[in-house]
């Protein structure tokens, strides 16, 4: 099988398994919103928020030299295994004390057993690393997917029986160390791996010069994109921290659950072609296509039809998140593009300019929500659209320059999936105008979706028949 068959499968795979699962995990999700409060959710942001910190030193980015390292050894292997393990039990001892300074921060003495139990996760997260990304650099996607959807579905149960029994902000807390735990046990037992006690010193020296670089950037993309949830906790309160939290994560569900897809697949791809120019471009060219084919669409049919999203799907409640929302389906279309080109160039092994972006994020993007913080929520949403765009064009210049593309290519490959987009939001806006007169109920939903749907591929089957061309030529390797 060739190294596109081998692609093509593994984002089917991991599509399927994800699809399946996540339309469970989308609709119960909504469900729990209706049931929890924007106080239950902001106290699970302000407890995320510190999961998603220490979680970037538990392996020291190991687990991606690993994947993008060419000639791997069981040494290798077996010293990054003890890494991981060694960081995650020191983190966890720090956890223990650093809980109280957490919830000293934000004024919340509940966020000290919150933070305490949640740092469990980096126990299992340690044990399950290498031989996940081992699973990933064998392209078993079929493997880990059934894995991830598990998790995800013991995930998301476990969190609506606790709700539903009145149990509040621990039922997202449990719920999600319990799927950690379970993806753990999964990865250990289809991969069929246990560590032996064998440590390279030199070896551990090779990856943690890779990795170092790539921890560094993490830490700064968190003071980047995670900042807003911490100033908001500290100056705005656990309320306006629920409302916004709900609405970033609505809105990058389509980058979470679905561009993550293509993500965790193009790492051990674009790996494999580094030093291969030629394909590694065929492939750049395929890729920002095929995102921009599902984001646009996506991200600006969610636009289109926020206020019905809000009142309909999630209540009346949430309301005041209406605008923060709409800001966030804009911001969504380069966040699942970032992704990628980060992916890129890490793959490349570019890990210079990776940090660079992440400098600037880590200045910038902090600034901006300490400046528009004294504007609430509707402040702190608009520092992302104000200065997150100008960052992105610093990505696009540095992975154009690195694999030498061309930008009036790029441009020529997403632009039929955004003219097509547009068109679709005009008309959706249109029908809500003058047949709905602009009122959200289930009907209207209904009818602005299948609109939507309607103007996309209709534009598609008019203006741009290679479009199905290529979908066929994808569903033909896949076959074969």
């Amino acid at each position: 099988m060739n190294l596109e068959q081998q692609a093509v499968k593994s984002v089917f795979w991991v599509g399927l398994a994800r699809t399946a699962g996540q339309i469970l995990a989308w609709s119960v999700t909504l469900v729990l919103i209706r049931i929890l409060s924007p106080d239950d959710y902001g106290l699970m942001g302000m407890v995320l928020a510190y999961k998603f910190f220490v979680t970037i030193f538990f392996d020291m980015s190991i687990g991606e030299a690993v994947l993008q390292k060419k000639n791997l050894s069981e040494a290798d292997i077996y010293t990054a295994f003890w890494i991981c393990t060694s960081f995650a039990v020191a983190l966890y001892a720090i956890t223990w004390f650093a809980a109280i300074a957490w919830a000293d921060f934000f004024s919340a003495p509940e966020l000290i057993p919150a933070v305490r139990v949640i740092g469990v996760s980096l126990l299992f997260l340690s044990i399950k690393e290498i031989p996940n990304r081992l699973m990933a650099r064998d392209f078993e996607f079929k493997k880990r997917s059934f894995c991830e959807m598990a998790s995800g579905v013991t995930n998301i149960l476990i969190s609506l029986v606790l709700a539903l029994r009145g149990w509040g902000v621990w039922s997202l807390i449990i719920g999600e160390v319990a799927k950690d735990f379970t993806l753990m046990l999964l990865i250990l037992v289809y991969k069929r791996w246990l560590p032996r006690f064998e440590f390279s010193f030199s070896s551990a020296g090779q990856m943690l010069k890779y990795g170092l670089p790539v921890t560094a950037h993490y830490v700064l993309d968190y003071f980047s994109s995670r900042m807003d949830v911490i100033l908001i906790g500290r100056l705005l309160g656990q309320t306006i921290l629920g409302y916004y939290s709900v609405a970033l994560s609505l809105s990058r569900m389509p980058v979470d659950k679905g561009v993550f897809i293509i993500q965790g697949v193009v790492f051990p791809l674009f790996s494999k072609l580094q030093d291969n120019r030629e394909d590694f471009l065929k492939y750049y060219y395929m890729v920002i296509y095929l995102i921009s084919l599902f984001c646009f669409p996506v991200f600006l049919g969610m636009f289109a039809i926020s206020e019905d999203i809000i009142i309909v799907v999630l209540s009346s409640k949430w309301l005041p998140s209406l605008f923060a929302f709409k800001i966030f389906c804009f911001l969504g279309i380069l966040l699942s593009f970032k992704g990628i080109l980060l992916v890129m160039l890490k793959a490349r092994g570019n890990t210079k300019a990776v940090f660079m972006f992440s400098v600037y994020s880590a200045i910038f993007m902090p600034l901006s929500f300490w400046i528009l913080s004294r504007f609430g929520l509707t402040g702190m949403a608009v520092s992302w659209i104000s200065v997150y765009p100008f960052l992105f064009s610093y990505l696009c210049y540095h992975v154009l320059k690195d694999i030498q593309a061309s930008l009036f290519e790029s441009v020529k490959r997403i632009r039929h999936a955004l003219i097509a987009s547009c068109l679709m939001v005009m008309v959706i806006g249109l029908v809500k105008w003058t047949v709905f007169q602009n009122n959200s109920t289930l009907m209207a939903l209904i009818v602005h979706i299948s609109t939507g749907i309607f103007i996309y591929t209709g534009y598609f089957y008019f203006f741009s028949r290679k479009t199905y061309s290529d979908i066929k030529r994808i569903w033909l390797s896949l076959k074969s």
